[in-house]
This record gives structure tokens, C-alpha cells and sequence, in this order.
């Protein structure tokens, strides 16, 4: 398989204990395009960069909640994005359908569910 653009390079750089441990603002390289992105309020999330046709992309991954933040879940996704790339695909062009579902599905439930979990939550 050819790498691209700075795919070539090592991979799984960090250790659990080292994104455990950091704080300060920045972005952390775990190699392969993946990081872990910490911002000046705190917050983290693991990213993926990538370049697709001549543009450099960034592709959240999830928020990286301070209690495990699941190094081995942010490679796995990262290297499902990579395999995309190979293919000739843009990740955040594959996943919109899926997020487009989980809206619609959000939708339906507090239409039709949450009333009925409200009624239940009342005194009486």
C-alpha cells in the first residue's frame, strides 16, 4: 500500500500513560495523522488530518473524556479513515449518511419518547 503524505512516518507515539498525563493546550501526535487535541479551557478530542484532493482536512474523532481517553478507540477510527483515503474516499464525506441517521433518529425519539419519560419523571 502507498502511503500519503505523512502516513509514511511512525505510528502510535503516545502511550496511555502520556495521554493520561498532559494538560498544557496543544496538539500531541500519536503519529499517522492522529492527535490528541487539548484546548486553553481543557477540553480534549483526538483529530485526524488528512489531505484529500489538494486539501488539508481535519476530522474530529470524539471528545477524549479525561477517564481513559480511549488511545486505542482514536486508532481505531483513525486507521478505518486511512483505509478510506486509500481507497480514494474522503472520510468526512463517508460518515455524513451515518451522522445524517443518528439526527433523524434523535429526532424521532424526542418526538415520540421523551414526553412519555417526562410524564413518568413527574411526582404524583
Amino acid at each position: 500500500m502507498r502511503l500519503g503524505r505523512g502516513m509514511a512516518r511512525s505510528i502510535n507515539k503516545l502511550s496511555a500513560r502520556r495521554v493520561e498525563a498532559v494538560k498544557a493546550p496543544g496538539r500531541y501526535s500519536d503519529g499517522g495523522t492522529l492527535y490528541m487535541s487539548i484546548s486553553h479551557s481543557g477540553g480534549t478530542r483526538w483529530v485526524f488530518m488528512h489531505h484529500f484532493v489538494g486539501n488539508q482536512r481535519e476530522m474530529g474523532l470524539r471528545p477524549a473524556s479525561r477517564a481513559g481517553r480511549s488511545l486505542t478507540g482514536a486508532r481505531d477510527r483513525a486507521a478505518e479513515a486511512r483505509t478510506g483515503l486509500a481507497a480514494g474516499h474522503d472520510p468526512l464525506e463517508v460518515r455524513k449518511p451515518t451522522r445524517q441517521a443518528e439526527r433523524i433518529a434523535k429526532a424521532v425519539w424526542v418526538r415520540q419518547g421523551a414526553p412519555e419519560v417526562i410524564a413518568l419523571d413527574q411526582p404524583g
